[in-house]
Formats: C-alpha cells, sequence, structure tokens
C-alpha cells in the first residue's frame, strides 16, 4: 500500500515536472525548427509578440493561480463560484482594458494574432489551479502535446510554401486549441451565468499574489525587451534561444524541491541553510550539464555563432536560484511574501541598468552579463535577510 502511495506521489511529480517543463521545451524545439530551416529574423518577430503576450498575461493572471490554490484549501464548497468569479472578474477589469490598449498601438493584422494568443493564454492559464489542486498534470501535459502537435504538423505539411503569416497563424490555432480542450476536460468547473459579475474584492484580495508573480515575469522578460529595442531580430532570436535554456536549467531548483515541499514549510532555518547548501552544490553539477547540452545545441543543431563567454556568464545566472529556492519558501511560511517581492525588484533595477550600460558595448554577452549579476544580487539579498535568523 506504501509503495502505490510512493508510486502515485512519483507520477504527479513526474507529469508535474513535464507538464511545466512543455511550453518552454516547445518553445525551444519551434525555435530550432524556425532558425535552422526558415529566418532567424522570424523568430525575432515571433519573440517580439510573445513578450507582449507574456507581459500582458502576466498582468492578467493577477496571481490567480497561487491565490485560488489557497482559498479551494481553505473554502473547498466554494471552489467552484470562487474560480469564475476570479475569471470574470480579470476577464473584463484586466484583460478586456488591455486589449483595447494594444488595438490602439497594433496593426490591425497583428493585433488580431496577438489578442489571440492572449487570450488563449489568458483563458488556459485560469485552469493552472484546478489543475493544480486535483493533479490533474497528467491530462494538462496531453493538452500541451496535442496543441505542439498541431503546430507542428501544420509547419511540416506547409514546409516548402510556408510563410510568416502563417507560421503566425498557426501558432494561433494552436494556442485557441488549449483553452478549449480545458474547458472540455474541467467543464463542470464552468459557470458562464456567473461570468457578468466582475468584483474589484477579489482582485484586491490576490494583489499580494500578482505582485509576486508579475514581478518574477519582468525580472526574466527586461533582458528581451531592452534586447529588442537596441539590437536587430537576428541578435533577440540568438539571445532568447541561449536564455530560453538557462530559465530551464535554473527551474530545475523547483523541480527538486517540489517533492518536499511539505516537509520544507516545517523545517527551521537550521536545516533550510543545509538544505541550500546541498541544493547550490547539486545545482552547479546540473548546470555544468546543461551547458554542456546547450553548447551542443547551439554549435550543431542551431548552427548559432556564440561566444565562450556566454557559458561562463551563463552558468552564474543559473546557479543562485538553487541556493536561494528554500529560502524563498522558508520566507513564504513566514508570511514574508514582500521580502521575495524586494528581492525580485532589486533584481529587475540592477538588471535594467546593466543592461542599458551594457548592451550597447558588449551585445549579447554584457545582457548575460547583467543577468548573472542581477542574480547575485538578489542571492547576497536573501543571504542577509537569513543570516541572523534564530535556529530554532
Amino acid at each position: 500500500m506504501a509503495a502505490i502511495k510512493h508510486l502515485k506521489r512519483l507520477t504527479n511529480i513526474v507529469n508535474n515536472a513535464l507538464f511545466s517543463l512543455a511550453p518552454g521545451v516547445g518553445n525551444q524545439l519551434f525555435s530550432i525548427l524556425i532558425n535552422r530551416y526558415f529566418f532567424p529574423q522570424w523568430w525575432g518577430i515571433i519573440v517580439e509578440l510573445q513578450l507582449i503576450q507574456y507581459l500582458v498575461t502576466g498582468i492578467c493572471a493577477w496571481g490567480n493561480k497561487e491565490f485560488l490554490t489557497r482559498e479551494f484549501g481553505k473554502f473547498p464548497l466554494q471552489a467552484k463560484s470562487l474560480w469564475n468569479l476570479s475569471l470574470s472578474s480579470r476577464f473584463y477589469l484586466l484583460l478586456f482594458p488591455s486589449l483595447l490598449v494594444l488595438f490602439l498601438f497594433l496593426p490591425v493584422a497583428t493585433f488580431v494574432h496577438v489578442s489571440l494568443w492572449i487570450g488563449s493564454r489568458f483563458f488556459a492559464q485560469s485552469f493552472e489551479s484546478i489543475i493544480t489542486t486535483h493533479k490533474k498534470f497528467g491530462h494538462a501535459l496531453a493538452v500541451e502535446i496535442s496543441s505542439a502537435l498541431i503546430l507542428s504538423v501544420g509547419v511540416i505539411l506547409l514546409f516548402n510554401t510556408i510563410t510568416l503569416n502563417q507560421i503566425l497563424l498557426l501558432i494561433t490555432f494552436s494556442n485557441l486549441a488549449r483553452p478549449l480542450a480545458y474547458v472540455i476536460l474541467f467543464r463542470s468547473w464552468v459557470y458562464p451565468s456567473q461570468w457578468f459579475k466582475p468584483a474589484i474584492n477579489i482582485l484586491k484580495q490576490s494583489a499580494p499574489f500578482m505582485l509576486l508573480a508579475f514581478t518574477g515575469i519582468i525580472q526574466t522578460k527586461i533582458d528581451l525587451a531592452l534586447l529588442d529595442i537596441m539590437m536587430p531580430k537576428t541578435e533577440l532570436a540568438r539571445y532568447q534561444v541561449f536564455t530560453n535554456f538557462l530559465i530551464l536549467i535554473r527551474t530545475g531548483a523547483a523541480f527538486l524541491l517540489y517533492p518536499f515541499l511539505s516537509n520544507i514549510y516545517r523545517l527551521p532555518i537550521k536545516k533550510i541553510k543545509r538544505i541550500s547548501a546541498v541544493l547550490f552544490g547539486a545545482g552547479i553539477v546540473i548546470s555544468i550539464l546543461g551547458l554542456l547540452f546547450l553548447f551542443v545545441l547551439m554549435r550543431y543543431v542551431y548552427q548559432m555563432p556564440d561566444e565562450p563567454y556566454w557559458y561562463l556568464w551563463g552558468f552564474i545566472a543559473c546557479i543562485p536560484g538553487y541556493w536561494f529556492g528554500p529560502i524563498v519558501f522558508y520566507l513564504f511560511r513566514q508570511n514574508q511574501e514582500m521580502k521575495v517581492i524586494t528581492a525580485n525588484i532589486i533584481g529587475i533595477i540592477m538588471n535594467a541598468i546593466l543592461l542599458v550600460i551594457t548592451i550597447p558595448a558588449f551585445g549579447i554577452s554584457g545582457a548575460l552579463t547583467a543577468m548573472a549579476l542581477s542574480q547575485i544580487a538578489m542571492m547576497i539579498f536573501y543571504f542577509f535577510e537569513v543570516k541572523g535568523k534564530p535556529v530554532a
């Protein structure tokens, strides 16, 4: 009986890891296809549009996954009503105004694609609290794979004559498939009759979670935004390919911690520090192996020019998160989310200042230097946050 329980737990962990990795890995594979067989400039344009998508949906998500997951545990009988209320409130008060603003600044054809990407991601993200609470990671993984297959099959069928507009259309169709599939899977949660009652109160309650999530998004995307302004699309494409893989390496810390979260929340700071030290060592090994794999990808799969300094700064950027990951969860347990937000803001400000200085002089190498130094700054902040904490 215990073995079955452990097997089920392990299956959930693996499915969650695969579900979390699927969009990033799928995007990475798609970038190989575009950069290798078509034009890097095309990928630069797609990255630019995806950046708009991620920033808008980051705001409109408003921390709903973390907030609703907590609320579902506190009020299980009201879970479905809370979910629908959050959805309608975020749609009317956040998503709809955001799309109106974009309509004023984007060409009509671009707006159509981007608005459908944003709307699809908005609705698909809304189901993440249900997926997490009920551990439907296997179902969600199947949806992600199906969405990727739509895009892949479309590109293969049109391979010899495909244009950028057709690629954008295929991305739109694959994006739309995700929320449609989730609506079918979780149709018992969907109450359209409650979609006309937005409540600003629920947005106030989830605001701290929004700040936490959004500062994290800005921290990981600000380099792309500034590089898009200051460098050609081909350079943006190269940088996005490289840093996307760095992000996958950095998420290894979360996957290592996930099975032990319930225990970590109960541990004293002394043991948290020990876990941080062990995880830091594991992060060094994982980062080295990951960067060796990335070197092979860049040289022989993407066939993109790179520089040795990229891998040095990439390594430095990857390992701090392995050390301060357990400390972040410790601060959550102490209801000190604002300290985590402060660390994110420190990273954002330092990254932005260094990016403005280093990109004109050093290009991609400068951007990677800024990323690495901002991660070190966050690590120093967390070090001093826990340095004087009592061990009990």
